[in-house]
């Protein structure tokens, strides 16, 4: 089981519709879901959450949670809700610069040191490609 399908098992009920945001998702049919029911959104292309969302507006989904999938959905180490919160305590928590292993490690380990405000993390947040976004439809 993936981390994502896990993370899934545990935020939204067994059976919740998928979708995954492509190139023809727009003209793609919904998948069958009772109103109100719940529904995920998932864009694993990299600056996804503009897709993603545009997705879910298009399709009526009002977006509950956004979550991230890092590094990517299939190889997700981490789900972390896309909020300066999380993302800070997660970057502190586990962002390393191995010493040693690295020709940048001194200029890497001062940017993980002094990313403390939550404007880089806002960024890192929008920037990551694996988006998972929980929503209903009213």
């Amino acid at each position: 089981m993936t981390a994502v399908a896990a993370a899934l098992r545990l935020l939204v009920p067994a059976g919740t519709p998928v979708i995954s945001v492509t190139e023809a998702t727009s003209s793609a049919p919904l998948p069958s879901v009772p109103s109100p029911g719940v529904v995920v959104v998932i864009d694993e292309r990299p600056l996804g959450r503009a897709r993603a969302r545009r997705v879910a507006r298009e399709r009526g989904i009002v977006v509950d949670r956004e979550l991230l999938a890092l590094p990517t959905t299939s190889g997700a180490t981490f789900i972390a809700e896309d909020a300066p919160e999380s993302l800070g305590w997660l970057w502190h928590s586990f962002v390393t610069v191995p010493p040693g292993r690295s020709r940048g490690a001194a200029g890497l380990s001062l940017i993980a040191r002094s990313s403390r405000g939550s404007a880089l993390l806002r960024v890192v947040g929008r920037l990551v490609g694996t988006r998972l976004l929980i929503g209903h439809r009213p």
